[in-house]
């Protein structure tokens, strides 16, 4: 299948999205349709939005994976406050699951598109012109995650298998790695260059500072709501965010012997996990900072998906989703001034929300 790429217009406008600042302070009943759907025209049919960076009101990036003769390709696109303006990205990139850095110093990595199982994993620098592969890192498992640019320009992130870890690092020049023992998922990298995960199985945190992984203890299974009347038959992370070096947030859901499940979304202080709210059957991923100590997550519902923004303060605001139908895989990008965009895909078409003033 030969896709003919046309370059969208876009009547809505991102200045908005990131302008609109901190919208927790919203009170009363869940808000409705407080979403609006941010997307290129040329965006549509089999597309999948698998990436969005937001730094700035007008510059906001949008990657989409497409299938031509079942080969992944992805497209991009770039919104100028304006319209929407093709990305032109090397060939043999496949899928691509993060983006970190700034608009002359920008970093991705994915995926090759060469085999979906076999392909290398690929590092992808833009220099403020062009896209370029700068390191390719033959796939064993899954691909890279937990990418982040520090403060002093060097870059962090780390590939799983199913048995060890190998953080990658980019200092100056120079790639190193260092491999550890365990499988890790749902990496978190702090400004600091600390990488938080979680270890699979199970649901322990630890971190990384760069030459060791030190982890902390698992919230006990009474704090996630087990009791003798009510036992559960396992407990597993959905995911993770931190928030700061002693402060990670987590979303687990616990597996209960009489059936069905359940979730809950805990934080670590340094000391002790606590509670922040639970779901019920909801569950809830997509984590991510907010920026001032707080952060976002998309919760699933039976029959929408929303927003959820839980403040520094301890307020949760809920916000709904304009969606013709149940969406199955979504995220969540915010903006330097605090603007969300929502981004998904229910296999059948991309769509990409920001949120309403």
């Amino acid at each position: 299948m030969n896709k003919t790429l046309m370059i969208g217009m876009s009547a809505v406008a991102a200045g908005a999205l990131l302008a609109s600042g901190n919208p927790a302070t919203a009170q009363g009943p869940e808000p409705k349709h407080t979403f609006t759907r941010f997307l290129p025209s040329d965006f549509a049919g089999d597309d999948q939005v698998t990436l969005t960076k937001a730094l700035g009101p007008d510059d906001v990036w949008m990657f989409v994976t497409v299938y031509e003769d079942r080969v992944p390709r992805v497209l991009g696109r770039h919104w100028d406050g304006t319209k929407w303006n093709e990305v032109v990205l090397p060939e043999g990139v496949g899928f691509v699951n993060g983006i970190a850095g700034g608009a002359a110093d920008l970093w991705m990595v994915g995926v090759g598109s060469e085999n979906t199982t076999t392909s290398d994993n690929l590092v992808l620098h833009f220099d403020g012109r062009t896209w370029e592969i700068v390191k390719r890192i033959p796939r064993f498992d899954h691909a890279p995650d937990g990418l982040a640019v520090l403060r002093d320009g060097s870059v962090r992130f780390f590939v799983a298998t199913n048995k060890v870890t190998t953080v990658w690092r980019y200092d100056r020049g120079t790639w190193t790695s260092t491999t550890a023992a365990k499988r890790r998922i749902a990496a978190s990298t702090l400004p600091n260059g600390t990488i938080w995960a979680v270890t699979r199985p199970g649901i322990r945190p630890g971190h990384f500072d760069g030459r060791t992984w030190t982890t902390v203890k698992a919230p006990s299974r009474a704090l996630l709501g087990c009791t003798k009347t009510d036992p559960c038959d396992g407990v597993d992370a959905e995911d993770l965010v931190a928030l700061s070096p002693d402060t990670v947030v987590m979303s687990v859901s616990v597996r209960r012997k009489n059936g069905g499940q359940r979730f809950s979304v805990v934080r670590w202080n340094g000391k002790k996990w606590s509670v922040l709210y639970r779901t019920g059957a909801d569950s809830v991923a997509s984590l991510t900072p907010d920026g001032k100590g707080g952060f976002w997550a998309v919760r699933d519902k039976p029959h929408t998906d929303v927003a959820q923004h839980y403040t520094k303060a301890g307020k949760l605001v809920s916000y709904g989703f304009d969606l013709p139908r149940k969406w199955l895989s979504y995220d969540l990008t915010v903006g330097p001034g605090g603007g969300v965009i929502a981004y998904g895909s229910n296999f059948r078409k991309a769509m990409a929300w920001k949120l309403a003033k």
